[in-house]
């Protein structure tokens, strides 16, 4: 009899039905008072790790790893608690980067770089808890500010070149300096994170042909090829970093990765003080030499960027152009001479020695090559069958064409694929890609290749789209689709991500009105319930507009401003409507109406989402995180777990529910 099983909700692996842990990603699959399926990946993390650590609120998730803001219980401190995905548990050699990560880490000692507490797993969950920084990181604020003032640049960039010394002298590089691992507190401390991927400088090859580890944006030419990397590579990522700070853009960034790593390897350096007139020039040239292609034209050590920076002059930068895809000097080296000989030896035939022709006899040759291709492609053009060697022309209405138009659809070809190569897919207007192959097929309508690239490019943009609106750039996100749609005006993607990004935009604002004038964020949810009255978004919002209401009305009356009260809680009904407990506090604004502090959690599980919200509510609670998970079809939108479950907590509190989807 075949033994039935079923897969791991986690790593997708097959494993026994009644299996209450999976044996390949160690995930639970189960918990004695919850039923089967109903416990999330993050709540089994807070039961797994709750004898070492209380875990407050997710701050922060990436691929790898979520972070956990979270109290140190044997010690009462609040740590970041860094960890792993549970479904990327049964991956060794990720699970030894992450440790690799906590030791290289604990090993420094730098009032800039992040204090590693403890490491280890519990129940395979595997952690690292670190110092807790609040504050914000550099991207966010280079997003919201748009560029960094000179002065904040110099400082932030001389401390963590100080910290990068540091670590150099360890003898580690930390191959991923980006502005968002560059954490910044209200205080002015500068600390770098994330040593994920630091190696030792004898160990920085990677280890995988082809993989190229690290942020695109931020890598150094020689990591961009996988190449061997020294601290000068680092020193690179951070002058990405500092140009960043200074223009509010990336120096090689492209519409798509592929892009973004063929400008880094090929494209040419715009100068700082030519997109920031602030910039001084002195500061411009540091940045340069910083993202010098070359290694050995860059500053060589993280003291030296450090030092030009305090000393605010001028330095020598070599050009940075292009390398040279060939070494036209003579091999000297032992290597070399080795391959020489292997070559002689392998030879079926005895080696004659030749003299060299002299460089006339080569300049001859050279002019005689020229004039020959010269001479072909004359003849090509006067016998009008140049282009029956082209295969990206021919069929459908080319025999139409006059001899001008052909010529032009190949311009046009040749053009767009250079562009195409720089990443320019539909920017800047009239001198991209898009732009040359749509021209192409005006003429020569049936063009095949030019198709075939624009579907491309139409592909790479709606990836690049979504990622851009992953990492909360709404604004490239909207120009790029604004663009986009110029070539593309009929494509249901590109407008249904039109309508995506301005919805996004305008939650994305109305949560921050909802900090600054809770008012105004009203107004505009009211308008968008008035178009779809079960916009889930505009109800949320507005139930908690109406709940910072109640808690500013609340909070007068404890401190006895009855008055003040009373006007707050008459606002409430005007803006919301009628509401008996509201009311009541309005009918006897006495000072004998208590309003405790602390408030019973009701249990809200079995209950339909919506229901469960508002009794929270009712009760002077707020909703917290809510999760949705595979369950049963009767359990759909239903309540199947909440955190916390039960007690006395204050006014206000959040609590967090698992919904059944």
């Amino acid at each position: 009899m075949l033994e039935t099983t079923k897969r791991c909700k986690y790593c997708d692996e097959e494993i026994k039905a009644n299996a209450i842990k999976c044996k390949h990603c160690g995930s639970m699959l189960t918990d004695s008072g919850i039923p089967t399926g109903d416990v999330t990946p993050e709540s089994q993390v807070k039961i797994d790790l709750s004898a070492k650590f209380e875990i407050i609120d997710e701050i922060g998730r990436g691929a790898m790893a979520s972070v956990y803001k979270a109290i140190q219980k044997n010690l009462n401190r609040t740590v970041a608690l860094k960890v792993i995905h549970r479904n990327l548990v049964h991956n060794k050699e990720l699970l030894n980067r992450f440790h690799r990560e906590a030791q290289v880490s604990a090993s420094l000692n730098h009032p800039s770089l992040v204090t590693i507490y403890d490491e280890g797993d519990e129940k395979d969950v595997h952690y690292m808890a670190m110092e807790y920084i609040d504050g914000v990181d550099l991207h966010t604020l280079i997003k919201n500010k748009g560029k960094i003032d000179k002065e904040k640049t110099i400082k932030i960039i001389s401390t963590i070149a100080d910290a990068l010394e540091h670590t150099h002298s360890k003898g580690l590089i930390h191959r991923d300096i980006k502005s968002s691992n560059i954490l910044l507190t209200q205080e002015g401390r500068c600390v770098l994170s994330d040593f994920g991927l630091a190696h030792a400088v004898s160990e920085s090859k990677l280890t995988q042909t082809g993989t190229v580890m690290g942020t695109p944006d931020y890598m150094s030419p020689e990591q961009a090829e996988g190449k061997v990397l020294d601290k000068r590579s680092d020193i690179y990522s951070l002058g990405v970093v500092m140009y960043e700070c200074l223009t509010g853009r990336l120096p090689f960034k492209g519409d798509t990765i592929i892009a973004t790593i063929y400008n880094i390897t090929t494209g040419e350096l715009n100068p700082v003080h030519k997109l920031n007139p602030l910039v001084p020039e002195w500061l411009s040239s540091i940045t340069s030499k910083m993202l010098c292609r070359r290694i050995e034209h860059r500053f060589q050590s993280a003291a030296e960027v450090s030092r030009a920076l305090r000393a605010r002059k001028p330095v020598r930068v070599i050009n940075n152009s292009p390398k040279k895809l060939e070494n036209t000097k003579p091999e000297n080296n032992k290597a070399s001479s080795n391959r020489s000989q292997k070559t002689v030896r392998l030879s079926k035939r005895p080696v004659v020695e030749t003299k060299k022709p002299g460089k006339k006899l080569s300049y001859i040759l050279l002019v005689a090559i020229i004039l020959l291709l010269g001479s072909f492609g004359y003849l090509f053009f006067e016998e009008k069958i140049y282009y029956r060697f082209d295969g990206r022309a021919g069929g459908g209405n080319w025999s139409v064409l006059n001899d001008q138009e052909r010529k032009k659809v190949e311009i046009l070809l040749d053009e767009g694929d250079n562009l195409y190569l720089l990443g320019r897919l539909v920017t800047p207007a009239e001198r991209n890609a898009a732009y040359n192959y749509s021209e192409a097929l005006k003429y020569h309508t049936a063009n095949k290749y030019a198709q075939q690239k624009m579907r491309k490019i139409a592909d790479e943009l709606v990836f690049s789209i979504n990622k851009t609106m992953l990492d909360g750039d709404y604004k490239d996100a909207e120009q790029l689709t604004d663009a986009s749609l110029e070539y593309f005006p009929n494509d249901n993607d590109f407008s249904k991500l039109k309508i995506e990004i301005e919805e996004k935009q305008r939650e994305f604002e109305i949560k921050n009105l909802l900090v600054t004038n809770k008012d105004s964020a009203l107004v505009l949810v009211n308008t968008m319930l008035e178009l779809d009255s079960s916009n889930a978004f505009a109800n949320n919002i507005r139930d908690e507009v109406k709940n910072k209401y109640i808690i500013e009305g609340d909070s007068l009356l404890q401190i006895g401003k009855l008055n003040d009260a009373k006007i707050v809680y008459s606002r409430i009904i005007k803006l919301f409507g009628p509401d008996d407990i509201i009311t009541e506090k309005l009918i006897f604004p006495k000072k004998e109406i208590v309003v405790s502090n602390m408030i019973n959690i009701p249990n809200v599980i079995g209950m339909y989402a919506s229901d469960a919200i508002k009794k929270l509510q009712e009760a002077g609670l707020i909703e917290g995180t809510i999760s949705r998970i595979a369950s049963s079809d009767q359990n759909k939108n239903i309540v199947i777990n909440q955190i916390p479950r039960s007690g006395s907590v204050k006014r206000g509190t959040a609590v967090n529910l698992i919904i059944g989807e």
